[in-house]
């Protein structure tokens, strides 16, 4: 039966692709050509043709070559296409496919944003973020950081009250003059509202009950001592 390295297809069509790429992004796989859903044999035609069309296909649209390969000496004709699991990812006309279970899924959304970043060689904290600037940070966690900078050393006086632009440009939280995702998680009032889900729960178990929990949000700069006093 078809499941996460297994596919099976009657027929040779552009669309398999998709499923190629989904093998190659997560633990590779097998597809094989000239069987039905059902796992009944019923073969292709022109078995000669489509072991150099199969590869080729696949070589110019995805940039891999798997091992591609008849499996009968005879009629019916299978074809059976081998995909190992690629090292990076694998895309298909700009789209990145992922194989899950006995399907193949179309990655989008955080998924496809935390792909992009990893492959782009830097981390979630360091990717810039559209649309928010330093004015949108919250004016007291600002004030926290300068005030914690100069009793730490960290900064001078002069340079612990730049403007906030300069601050920020200094300490290395912006990327051409937009905030990292980790200048918002540190000074925007509501980072969740940017990022996503963004928050600290602190609980306390007594065996299996629950004695208390709190959950804190906010910036994260603020949040540090409200956490310990907490502990």
């Amino acid at each position: 039966m078809e499941d996460q390295r297994t596919e099976w297809k009657e027929t040779w069509k552009d669309d398999c692709l998709k499923t190629i790429c989904g093998f190659a992004n997560a633990e590779g796989g097998v597809m094989t050509i000239g069987v039905d859903d059902n796992g009944n044999v019923v073969g292709v035609e022109d078995p000669k043709t489509l072991l150099k069309q199969i590869p080729d296909t696949i070589r110019n649209r995805t940039g891999i070559v798997p091992f591609v390969r008849l499996d009968t000496a005879e009629p019916p004709y299978t074809i059976s296409i081998l995909v190992e699991k690629s090292p990076s990812k694998v895309y298909l006309d700009g789209r990145l496919y992922k194989r899950s279970g006995s399907t193949t899924q179309l990655v989008s959304g955080p998924e496809l944003e935390a792909t992009i970043i990893e492959n782009a060689g830097s981390s979630w904290t360091e990717y810039p973020i559209e649309g928010v600037s330093g004015s949108d940070l919250s004016p007291v966690a600002i004030q926290e950081f300068r005030d914690l900078c100069k009793a730490s050393g960290r900064l001078t006086p002069e340079e612990a009250e730049l403007p906030v632009e300069d601050l920020l440009s200094k300490l290395d939280l912006t990327v051409d003059g937009k905030l990292k995702r980790a200048t918002v998680l540190m000074f925007h009032s509501e980072p969740g509202r940017i990022l996503g889900p963004t928050y600290v729960k602190i609980g306390m178990f007594d065996g299996p009950e629950l004695l208390f929990l709190d959950e804190f949000s906010g910036p994260l700069i603020s949040m540090v001592g409200r956490i310990v006093d907490i502990l």
